[in-house]
C-alpha cells in the first residue's frame, strides 16, 4: 500500500483516524496506541504478509535483548549488547547482502547452494538500524521499554516504517507518555493534512513527472550510444526526482504524525542550497546523518584521536553509509566519493582556520559562497549518477557522454539557431534522425531550470509550514502557510492535481533500500 494510492487515502487512512479518535475518547491510552500498532501491522502486511512475521520476530527479539541489557549489571551486559547488534546485522545481512557476498567473495562452492531471499523486506535497513541504536542507548544507561506494545509501535509506526525518517526510539517513546490522547484535533489535523498534501504533490506532481526522463538513459541496454544532452537531462532529472521523491515521502510522514499528535523529525533542510559537502550532509537525510555520527563515527573515535584517525573514521562512516543504501559496488563507490569529499572539505577548513583570527576561518565572500555552491552541486549531480547506475560501467558510459567524449549532437534546427546567433564555431554535430532517448526540446530544460530555482531560492517545507525559523532569508509572509482562503485554494489545487496524476501509482525510490 502506497501513500500515493486511493486505497490508502480513501480507506486505510480514514479508518485509522476514526479508530484512533474513538479509542482516545472512549477507551484508554494503551488501547489507542495498540490500535495504531494494529493498523501499522496491517499496513505492512499489504506489501507481503509473511514479512510481518519477520518484523514481529525481530521486534520481539530486540525487546527481550534490550531488557537483558538493562537488567544485567555484570560483565554479561556487554554480551547482551553484542548479541543484539549481531542479531540485527545478521537479519540485515541475510536479506540484503547475502547475494552480493556470494557473488563477490571467494567462498567455498558448498555455500553456493544457499538460497538467497528473492524479496527484500520493505524498510529492513531502517528498522534494523533503529533497533541497533536503541540497544546501544540502553547499554549507555537509557531504561529499556517494558511495555512490548509501545516498543513494537515505535518501530512499526506506519508513517515512517518503510522509508523513514529514522525515528530515534529513545526520543519517540517519550511522546507516548506525554501525549494528551484527546483524539483528533482540528489544528493538528489541518496542519497534518496540509503537510501531507505538500509531500504528495512533491511525489506525484514533480518527482514522477521528471522521473520519466531518467530510465531511458540509466536503464538502457549496455553499449547503447548516449548523447551529451541525453546524459545531462537524465542526470539532472534524477537529481531532482530523488530529492522530491524522498523529501515528499518525509513530508507525508511528518504530516501523518501531526494528524495523530505525534512529532516525526525533519529529514531535509534544503540540501541543494549547501555551499559545501559538509553542509550538504547536515541538510540531506538528516536522521541518517545523525545516526551515522552518533552510532558509527563517534564510536570509531570521531575526531578525538588526531587528524589521521579522524579522516579514516570519516571514510569508514561514509563507506558504511553507502553500503547501507544497497548491496552493490555503485553504492560503495558513492559512499567512498562522499567520504573523500568530506576529508578534502575538512582539510580545507583546517587550512582556512589557520589563516583566520582566533583559530576561526574568515567568513567567505559572496563569490566564494557561490563558487562553493556550484562545485558542491556539480559534485552531487556526478555522485547521483554513480548512485543510480546499476554498475560502474554504466556510470562511466554516462560520464563520458556528459563531458562530451561521445561528441555533442544537436537536432538540425538547434544547429541552425547557433549559426544565426554567431555560435557556429562550437564543436557540435547535427543529426536529423538521431534516436533521442530522453531529450525532447527546450521545454524540458525550462522545467529543470524551474526546479533548480525552486530548490535553490524558495523556502523549504518546514519553513513554509512555520515549524522552524528561516536560516538565511526573511521570507515574505505570503510565502508561508497560514489558515486562509488563499492557502486553502492552493492546497486544494495541489491535492486535485495529485489525485488526477495518481491513476498509476509509483513506488518511492527509497523503498528499495
Amino acid at each position: 500500500m502506497l501513500f500515493n494510492s486511493f486505497q490508502f487515502l480513501l480507506i486505510f487512512l480514514p479508518v485509522t483516524l476514526v479508530g484512533w479518535h474513538l479509542a482516545c475518547r472512549h477507551l484508554s491510552r494503551q488501547a489507542a496506541l495498540h490500535w495504531l500498532l494494529l493498523c501499522s501491522l496491517v499496513f505492512y502486511s499489504c506489501w507481503y504478509a509473511p514479512h510481518v512475521l519477520l518484523l514481529g520476530t525481530v521486534v520481539l527479539g530486540n525487546y527481550f535483548l534490550c531488557r537483558g541489557i538493562s537488567s544485567d549489571r555484570g560483565p554479561a551486559r556487554k554480551w547482551w549488547l553484542v548479541s543484539a547488534v549481531t542479531a540485527n546485522l545478521l537479519v540485515l545481512g541475510w536479506y540484503k547482502y547475502a547475494g552480493f557476498i556470494l557473488e563477490n567473495l571467494p567462498l567455498p562452492r558448498s555455500l553456493e547452494m544457499f538460497h538467497v531471499p528473492a524479496a527484500l523486506p520493505l524498510g529492513v535497513s531502517f528498522f534494523t538500524f533503529q533497533l541497533v541504536a536503541f540497544a546501544v542507548d540502553v547499554y549507555r544507561g537509557f531504561p529499556a521499554e517494558r511495555r512490548p506494545g509501545n516498543f513494537a509501535l515505535v518501530v512499526s509506526f506506519f508513517p515512517h516504517l518503510i522509508a523513514g525518517p529514522i525515528l530515534h526510539p529513545r526520543k519517540f517513546l517519550a511522546q507516548f507518555d506525554q501525549h494528551p490522547m484527546q483524539g483528533l484535533r482540528s489544528a493538528e489535523l489541518s496542519l497534518g493534512l496540509t503537510w501531507f498534501v505538500v509531500g504528495l504533490f512533491k511525489k506525484v506532481g514533480i518527482a514522477d513527472g521528471v522521473g520519466q526522463w531518467v530510465g531511458g538513459v540509466f536503464d538502457a541496454a549496455p553499449g547503447t550510444p548516449l548523447t551529451f544532452l541525453d546524459a545531462w537531462t537524465a542526470a539532472l532529472a534524477y537529481t531532482f526526482q530523488l530529492y522530491f521523491d524522498f523529501s515528499g515521502y518525509s513530508d507525508m510522514a511528518i504530516g501523518l504524525g501531526w494528524m495523530f499528535g505525534l512529532r516525526i523529525p525533519f529529514n531535509f533542510n534544503s540540501p541543494y542550497k549547501a555551499t559545501s559537502i559538509v553542509e550538504f550532509w547536515r541538510r540531506w537525510h538528516m536522521t541518517l546523518s545523525q545516526l551515522l555520527r552518533d552510532y558509527v563515527y563517534i564510536p570509531l573515535g570521531g575526531n578525538r584521536l588526531g587528524p589521521t584517525r579522524r579522516y579514516t573514521n570519516l571514510m569508514l562512516t561514509m563507506l558504511i553509509g553507502g553500503f547501507w543504501h544497497g548491496a552493490g559496488w555503485s553504492f560503495i563507490v558513492w559512499g567512498g566519493l562522499h567520504g573523500c569529499a568530506l576529508v578534502v572539505a575538512h582539510l580545507w577548513g583546517s587550512r582556512r582556520s589557520s589563516d583566520g583570527a582566533g583559530g576561526l576561518p574568515p567568513p567567505p565572500s559572496w563569490w566564494q559562497r557561490e563558487a562553493g555552491w556550484v562545485a558542491t552541486f556539480a559534485f552531487i549531480i556526478a555522485t547521483w549518477v554513480v548512485f543510480r547506475s546499476d554498475s560502474l560501467t554504466r556510470a562511466w558510459e554516462i560520464f563520458k557522454a556528459m563531458i562530451g567524449m561521445n561528441g555533442v549532437e544537436l537536432p538540425l534546427s538547434y544547429v541552425g539557431l547557433l549559426h544565426r546567433l554567431g555560435l557556429g564555431w562550437l564543436p557540435v554535430r547535427s543529426h536529423a534522425d538521431s534516436p533521442w532517448l530522453v531529450f525532447r526540446g527546450l521545454s524540458q530544460w525550462l522545467c529543470l531550470a524551474a526546479l533548480l530555482a525552486v530548490v535553490r531560492c524558495l523556502p523549504n517545507s518546514q519553513e513554509i509550514m512555520r515549524q522552524v525559523e528561516p536560516t538565511s532569508h526573511s521570507w515574505p509572509q505570503r510565502l508561508l502557510w497560514r489558515p486562509s482562503l488563499v492557502w486553502s485554494l492552493l492546497i486544494s489545487a495541489g491535492l486535485a492535481i495529485s489525485l488526477l496524476r495518481m491513476v498509476k501509482s509509483s513506488e518511492f525510490l527509497y523503498f528499495q533500500f
